[in-house]
């Protein structure tokens, strides 16, 4: 009885995990110097040549033991027309 509880959660769990937005993101590093090329959903983002030039990438990912962890992307680009740096976070939990 409880095997099926705790099934019938993790099912619920994991389709509201499908709603939210997830993005196919495409990270290409020619050189660990280089600043890496960032593509989002096949566009290239947070180029030199664009107005949101990146100014840190954080990839932070673990293997799920037993239960599902958080996985995350952070990108911090400048907004060159605001002149601000802004940040945007990319989860297996959520989005901002």
């Amino acid at each position: 009885m409880h095997a099926n509880l705790i099934r019938k959660m993790r099912n619920a769990n994991q389709s509201k995990c499908r709603r939210i937005y997830q993005p196919h993101i495409r990270i290409e590093i020619d050189d660990i110097r280089d600043v890496p090329v960032v593509y989002v959903d096949g566009k290239r983002r947070f180029s030199i040549d664009t107005d949101e030039p990146l100014a840190s990438l954080v990839y932070d990912w673990h293997t799920d033991e037993g239960q599902e962890v958080r996985k995350s992307l952070d990108v911090e680009y400048y907004d060159l027309k605001a002149m601000q740096v802004v940040r945007q976070t990319v989860s297996n939990m959520y989005r901002s």
